[in-house]
């Protein structure tokens, strides 16, 4: 029984890991899908000089890549979920540990004395 239990510990470990991972990578893609069709239907305007003073009516003077970056950075998701991961592995890890060096046969412990 202990074993099964340090197996399915670690197991719960692993596939925290893997679930942040799957999660980041979904974002990052529909982040970036977001960005292309927004550029597809011409919502960026090409502009011509960064470092011309912005007049009102001018169109942003943000990067593609800022952009990209902005609407990747939305939700926080690539920084919260990785710390949130690695924490529940991490008490995963420690429980089967635990459960490892702790639990001992009932048959070890010594025997009351009447």
């Amino acid at each position: 029984m202990k074993w099964l239990l340090v197996i399915l510990n670690v197991a719960a470990a692993i596939g925290v890991l893997w679930g942040g991972a799957v999660i980041c990578a979904i974002h990052r893609v529909h982040s970036y899908s977001t960005y292309v069709g927004l550029e597809q239907q011409g919502a960026f305007a090409n502009r011509q000089d960064k470092t011309a003073p912005l007049q009102p009516g001018q169109p942003s003077r943000i990067s593609h890549e800022e952009i990209q970056e902005s609407l990747k950075n939305i939700g926080g998701l690539d920084g919260s979920v990785p710390v949130v991961t690695y924490t529940a592995a991490a008490l995963f890890l420690l429980n089967a540990i635990a459960f490892s060096v702790v639990w001992k046969k009932k048959s070890a412990l010594p025997l009351p004395s009447p």
